[in-house]
């Protein structure tokens, strides 16, 4: 998924050149404990991350995702889901911008907004995390699964009734079981989402109404279940 295709939690102001100056003071106004500070900075650092790669550094640089720990656990539902928003907009970009997701504090925290989250939360949550298991390298992709156990939270929002994010899911899954077969880890993961209860629900979505959701299950069982 590319930065153009995520969905768009919040409006976009109108595109126009970036000035650094303004980068750091939207950093810097996320720090202000005020809700009406915070949200309209959220909403112009999307507007940023929307663009270019580089535009990504330059929020990363600002210290972005340090900034973003404490607003992931906001009493405010809204500034969580739009945080987690911000990250998922990170890891649509290079390897080395994910890796700075990875070597951040927020992957724990996203890991929680899977678990306890409000379904807005948990979908940008879900789509942070997807980011990275498509575009992240085998590497990456293991440190997901082994060090920070996305696996079970992950997984247990495959049957949830958004369709777009149970296929989000599924290609992330898709993309979990391939690593692993290259890296001689199949028969150990495969045995880790059955026994996490995930296996039902995949079998289950052999049945669901939406055809490539079924295809897709039914694909996943038959190569990596079978």
């Amino acid at each position: 998924m590319t930065k153009k295709e995520s969905d768009e939690p919040m409006d976009l102001s109108g595109a126009h050149p970036i000035d650094p100056g303004a980068v750091v003071s939207m950093c810097n106004w996320l720090q202000i404990n005020d809700v009406r500070v915070i949200k309209p900075a959220l909403c112009s650092l999307v507007d940023i991350l929307s663009r270019t790669d580089k535009a990504t550094d330059r929020v990363i640089d600002c210290g972005i995702l340090r900034l973003l720990v404490p607003l992931l656990q906001h009493k405010k539902i809204k500034i969580v889901e739009n945080s987690a928003w911000i990250i998922s907009y990170i890891t649509a970009g290079t390897e080395q911008q994910i890796q700075a997701v990875i070597d951040s504090d927020v992957i724990q925290y996203l890991t929680h907004i899977m678990q306890k989250g409000n379904f807005k939360s948990q979908k940008a949550a879900v789509w942070a995390i997807t980011n990275i298991i498509l575009a992240g390298t085998m590497n990456q992709i293991r440190v997901m699964v082994d060090k920070f156990k996305i696996l079970g939270p992950y997984l247990d929002l495959m049957d949830t009734k958004d369709e777009r994010t149970t296929k989000m899911i599924l290609n992330g899954l898709t993309r979990i079981l391939c690593n692993a077969q290259h890296f001689g880890g199949l028969d150990h993961l495969t045995l880790m989402v059955e026994q996490l209860g995930c296996l039902d629900k995949l079998e289950a979505l052999q049945t669901h109404q939406d055809v490539v959701i079924y295809k897709m299950s039914y694909d996943i069982i038959d190569k990596y279940f079978s």
